[in-house]
């Protein structure tokens, strides 16, 4: 399927996860340089869906008010 949010830099992967009762933003990316400008217009220009972001990076994990950041080491205790 396609994103709902893009960008042209190569080390990023953005796509969009739906479950039964929400619509997840998400952003992998491969360093720790880890602006996501995209993911956050894209939050910002649909508050009607009162959407938080997840962006999978090498940083620490993060929570802010609009996206949490989940480090790569630990995905799969997050999700598992």
């Amino acid at each position: 399927s396609t994103p709902l949010y893009s960008s042209a830099a190569s080390d990023v992967y953005k796509r969009q996860v739906q479950t039964e009762h929400r619509v997840i933003p998400v952003e992998v990316k491969a360093e720790e340089n880890v602006r996501a400008r995209s993911m956050s217009e894209y939050i910002k220009n649909h508050p009607d869906y009162q959407l938080k972001g997840l962006r999978i990076s090498m940083m620490g994990y993060q929570d802010q008010e609009w996206m949490e950041n989940i480090p790569l080491f630990a995905i799969t205790k997050f999700f598992g």
